[in-house]
């Protein structure tokens, strides 16, 4: 009877202790510059507001048609295809966030995409896998598990409010950057036993939240330069970002309208020596290691 008992649980023990004698794989960053970011622990890749299209200045502000190109898309995120889970997340939907989404999805037509309640409106229609950010609860998909926290977002100099506004139908087949209308924002803990992440990307520093589940390891802060410094050490005050733990990334600071490949280049509102500058004053610290850059290798090393 002992000896039937133990045949039946053996290989469930068997996999306790493989699972408890294999080591968790690190979580792996990659920034493409905006908000659009890669973490992947191997099983597992997370991609966020993906933007690997680069409209033109003149193309955005004239309304002229966005393309998305998914050759562009493939030949930076061929290396992740075979990757077991796909998960893509959409902080908001203005066009500089979400802009690749459909293309994406036709390449990564298993994906789990949470975002918006109005997402599935910029997806291919064939497109199912949606979780949206308004009502989910905790979402654990492998070893990374999701929560999302409303935000606010960050209005451009002089208080301008771009492309605000909810779509209540499907993106038009030649969309201008006004089409992609966003009424929400969003911001996200990813939680992976090797790392903690708080992904805050293009929201208002002045509401941030206290309510984050853990204190960060790694912390991606939109830097658009239109914050300062000030608000920057109140809301990392305030979600518990640690001095000596927190690796502050900034994002969503790069010229935007410069294709990728092309020499990189911070936004005119930004720069890397003024905000360093400030922040030697504190505690705090931006760290520019933690997600190399993808798109093309800075002109120098500017952490």
């Amino acid at each position: 009877m002992a000896n039937s008992k133990l045949l039946k649980f053996w290989p469930k023990l068997l996999l306790a202790w493989v699972f408890l004698i294999t080591p968790l794989k690190a979580v792996d960053f990659g920034w493409y510059g905006t908000s659009c970011l890669t973490m992947t622990d191997g099983e597992t890749i997370i991609l966020t507001d993906p933007f690997f299209t680069r409209p033109s200045f003149w193309s955005v502000l004239f309304g002229r048609t966005l393309k998305s190109d998914p050759d562009l898309i493939k030949s930076f995120l061929e290396p992740y295809q075979k990757i077991k889970n796909k998960i893509v997340i959409i902080s908001h939907t203005h066009y500089d966030h979400i802009l690749d989404l459909k293309n994406l999805l036709l390449m990564w037509p298993d994906a789990t995409v949470i975002g918006p309640k109005e997402t599935p409106l910029f997806a291919p229609p064939t497109h199912s896998r949606f979780i949206s950010a308004d009502t989910m609860g905790p979402v654990g998909i492998g070893k990374f598990k999701i929560r999302s926290f409303p935000a606010v977002h960050a209005p451009l100099p002089l208080g301008i409010e771009f492309a605000k506004g909810e779509r209540t139908s499907p993106l038009p087949s030649n969309p201008d950057a006004y089409d992609f209308l966003a009424s929400r924002s969003f911001s996200f803990s990813i939680e992976h036993p090797q790392n903690k992440i708080i992904f805050h990307p293009g929201a208002y520093l002045k509401y941030s939240h206290k309510d984050f589940p853990f204190v960060p390891d790694t912390l991606f802060v939109g830097a658009q330069g239109r914050h300062k410094t000030k608000d920057y050490l109140k809301f990392l005050k305030e979600i518990g970002a640690a001095p000596q733990k927190t690796a502050i990334v900034p994002v969503h600071h790069d010229n935007f309208f410069k294709p990728l490949g092309k020499e990189f280049s911070v936004m005119p509102l930004f720069t890397y020596e003024t905000l360093k500058k400030e922040l030697n004053k504190t505690p705090y610290s931006f760290n520019l290691k933690v997600a190399p850059y993808k798109g093309e290798k800075p002109q120098d090393d500017q952490s």
